[in-house]
């Protein structure tokens, strides 16, 4: 069976564009003012609608993925390393198939939640504390681990060591990097643009996975960047904290396990993740 039969992508899902949250926010804030300027209102209007996402059954076999624009790693719903790696799943599973859809992060979290996803793919798994106060839980399995790197200036070099006291004497520090990591970070808006203000100094640096923002900082040609090793994370995905959510882990961890005892995993995750390399931009 050829991976299409199996596998729904949907590329047309857009990669970030934060700019259309700020038009569809002046949209709301113009309908909103149309009465005060003089528009009648009408006689009647219909009752809102709430909407709902649509009832599955618990077992249903088809999952719903939502996942994100890694550079790279997901560049669109039917490409990239991290895609072979649920192509991979998607074979390992005849009794159902895995619908994959690409969306913003934030927005990709919000189909979970909102019941329109079956899970998030992928995500760092947090502190057991940290992990309780989410409305989803990770995944009883992961895929492998990812080395996050610490980006700064050249002239600064932050490390993690200078990090942690930082947060523990409440020192001004200013991160970039996604939220799930448990300490204060700021809204990431691309890669380039984290790099440049770090060239700039508004920021002290940048938290992300090595491949990733590595693929972007090699390409940017930037030298004043300084690389360090930050920590390494389970790289898991998500699911709702339901029976669905349950029977979901549990059906595809099972699949994670079987690919792992047969070697399979490993050769697919050595395309995505690899161990940390220790260059630095200009010198290697």
């Amino acid at each position: 069976m050829s991976h299409h039969s199996k596998i729904d992508f949907e590329p047309g899902h857009a990669p970030l564009r934060f700019d259309l949250r700020r038009r569809h926010l002046l949209q709301a804030l113009a309908l909103a003012l149309l009465p005060a300027c003089g528009r009648e209102a009408p006689e009647s209007s219909p009752e809102p609608r709430t909407r709902t996402a649509p009832v599955r059954a618990v077992d249903d076999p088809n999952f719903r993925v939502s996942t994100m624009h890694l550079p790279g790693l997901i560049d669109a719903a039917d490409q990239g390393a991290f895609i072979a790696l649920l192509r991979a799943i998607d074979d390992a599973y005849p009794a159902g198939r895995l619908d994959i859809s690409l969306y913003p992060e934030a927005r990709a979290i919000k189909t979970l939640v909102d019941g329109d996803s079956d899970l998030v793919f992928p995500l760092l798994r947090e502190s057991e504390a940290a992990a309780a106060k989410l409305p989803y839980r990770f995944s009883t399995e992961s895929f492998g681990k990812v080395s996050f790197v610490l980006y700064s200036h050249v002239d600064r070099k932050w490390r993690r060591n200078d990090v942690d006291k930082a947060i523990a004497q409440n020192s001004p520090l200013t991160l970039i990097g996604p939220q799930e990591l448990g300490i204060p970070v700021q809204q990431f808006n691309g890669f380039e643009a984290a790099f440049a203000r770090i060239d700039a100094g508004r920021v002290d640096g940048l938290l992300w996975a090595q491949e990733e923002a590595d693929a972007v900082l090699r390409e940017s040609g930037r030298n004043s960047i300084h690389r360090s090793h930050f920590a390494d994370y389970d790289d898991v995905f998500a699911v709702a904290r339901n029976p669905r959510g349950d029977f979901v882990d549990l059906t595809l961890s099972a699949i994670i396990r079987t690919l792992r005892g047969g070697g399979r995993l490993a050769s697919l995750y050595q395309a995505v993740h690899q161990n940390y390399n220790d260059w630095q931009p200009g010198r290697g």
